[in-house]
């Protein structure tokens, strides 16, 4: 059973922390969603997921400047 008791908060503080299995709860989490609503904006699916993906993968290569409850 997955803990869905974690907060989007504590995920991304150990992201800063080079958690990658935060990281991957996170993208488990909004992938879809965020695909979703690219998708209604872009209107191509293929280009939603691109944007999705490069979004994360920013994310995960700036993990070091992330600030968490400032």
């Amino acid at each position: 059973m997955q803990n869905t008791s974690v907060t989007d908060e504590i995920l991304i503080a150990a992201i800063g922390k080079d958690d990658y299995t935060s990281y991957n709860k996170l993208f488990v989490r909004y992938y879809s969603r965020l695909c979703c609503y690219a998708y209604r904006l872009l209107g191509e699916k293929e280009d939603a997921e691109d944007v999705v993906q490069e979004l994360f993968l920013t994310l995960w290569n700036n993990r070091k400047r992330i600030l968490v409850g400032e």
